[in-house]
C-alpha cells in the first residue's frame, strides 16, 4: 500500500483500488451518493469528521489519518473558485497536478503557508493582501490574483505624488469633453503617471470592488468591471489616490465584503471631485434642474453627473426620469 503524505485524493483511489472497490460500492458502504465521493476524489468538496471515520473504517485503515486528509497542503483548494479559473485560462482542467499544485502555481508559492503570509497577512516587508478578515478570502484573493498576473508588471513611467493633482485636472477635464473611449484614455494617462490599473471581473461567489497595492514602489490598481462606467471609476480611482497620496505601504479597499473601509480618502477625494465651496455656490441658486446642472457644469468645467450625483446624495434631486440625460 503507497501512502502519499498531503495527498488526500490519490490515496483514497490508490486504496479503493487496491480493495477491489468502485466509487459507487464504496460510496454505498460508507453511506454516501456516487457523485459525493467522486467530488471528494476531485478535491472539490470538504469531507466530514464522520465521513473520516466511516472511510477509515471501510477501508481497513487503523491509522486514524492515514488518508492524510487536512493536512499538510492538500486542503488548499478547498473554497477557491476552481472553475471560474480555469473559465478564464489561468487554470486547466485536464492537468495531471492535483488542484492544489495548480493553484500554488497560480500564485507562485510553495505552500500554503506562503499564500497566507502573501494574500492573509500584512507584511510590509513583502508586497502582501491582507483578505483575512473578508467574508470570502480565497475568491477575494483570486480575484487579485488575477489582476496582478493581467496587470501587475507596471509601468516604465515613475509615479510621484507631487503629480497626483495634474492627473487629476487631467482625468475631470477628459471626462468634462466627453472624449470617446474615455475609459480606455484614462487608464493610458494613469499609467503616463506611473500607475498601473485595469479591470478584472468579479467572480460569482463574491462581488469585488477595488484593491489598491505598492508594488515596486509603483501603485497598481485592481478594478471590478463593475466599476466600468465613467463617473463610478472616476469616483472609486479618486478615493484610491488618496491613499496612494497619503501611504507608502499597506492595502486600499473598497467594496470588499468584511474589510473595514478608511472613509478618510472618500472624504477628501469627494472634494476634489467637487469641492465644498463649489457645492454651497449649486446649493445656494436652489435649482436642481438639469438645466441648471448643465449652467454650473459648464461653469465650473465639470462633467454635469459629478454635480448630479452630488445633489442626489444630498437628496436634492430624483436618481431617475429626466435626469437621466446627464449622465
Amino acid at each position: 500500500m503507497k501512502i502519499l503524505e498531503g495527498s488526500f485524493s490519490r490515496n483514497l483511489d490508490s486504496i479503493r483500488k487496491e480493495k477491489n472497490l468502485s466509487q459507487y460500492e464504496f460510496a454505498a458502504r460508507i453511506g454516501r451518493a456516487k457523485n459525493l465521493v467522486y467530488a471528494w476524489s476531485k478535491e472539490e468538496i470538504a469531507l466530514a469528521e464522520l465521513d473520516i471515520f466511516y472511510m477509515h473504517r471501510v477501508l481497513g485503515l487503523v491509522d486514524e489519518n492515514i488518508l492524510h486528509y487536512g493536512d499538510s497542503d492538500q486542503d488548499f483548494a478547498e473554497g477557491f473558485p476552481f472553475r471560474a479559473l480555469v473559465a478564464r485560462g489561468f487554470l486547466n482542467k485536464d492537468s495531471d497536478l492535483p488542484k492544489h499544485e495548480q493553484l500554488f502555481q497560480f500564485f507562485q508559492i510553495g505552500s500554503k503557508s506562503v499564500f497566507e503570509k502573501a494574500y492573509l497577512s500584512s507584511n510590509p516587508q513583502i508586497v502582501s493582501v491582507d483578505f483575512s478578515g473578508s467574508d470570502f478570502p480565497k475568491i477575494y484573493a483570486a480575484w487579485y490574483r488575477c489582476g496582478e498576473l493581467l496587470y501587475g508588471k507596471g509601468t516604465q513611467n515613475l509615479f510621484s505624488v507631487k503629480g497626483l493633482d495634474i492627473l487629476r485636472k487631467k482625468l475631470l477635464n477628459l471626462c468634462y469633453l466627453k472624449e470617446e473611449n474615455f475609459l480606455e484614455k484614462a487608464l493610458q494617462l494613469c499609467q503616463n503617471f506611473g500607475i498601473s490599473l485595469g479591470f478584472v471581473p468579479s467572480f460569482p461567489q463574491a462581488f469585488s470592488g477595488a484593491v489598491g497595492v505598492f508594488k515596486n514602489s509603483k501603485p497598481l490598481l485592481i478594478f471590478s468591471e463593475r466599476y466600468a462606467k465613467e463617473i463610478l471609476f472616476l469616483e472609486m480611482l479618486f478615493e484610491a489616490l488618496e491613499f496612494f497620496e497619503t501611504e507608502k505601504t499597506g492595502m486600499f479597499v473598497k467594496d470588499i465584503a468584511g474589510l473595514k473601509e478608511n472613509q478618510e480618502y472618500k472624504k477628501k477625494a469627494d472634494d476634489k471631485l467637487l469641492s465644498e465651496f463649489r457645492e454651497c455656490q449649486i446649493l445656494a441658486v436652489g435649482d436642481y434642474s438639469e438645466r441648471a446642472v448643465k449652467f454650473f457644469s459648464k461653469e465650473f468645467k465639470l462633467p454635469g453627473a459629478i454635480i448630479a450625483r452630488r445633489l442626489q446624495k444630498l437628496n436634492r434631486m430624483g436618481y431617475y426620469g429626466k435626469y437621466r440625460n446627464i449622465f
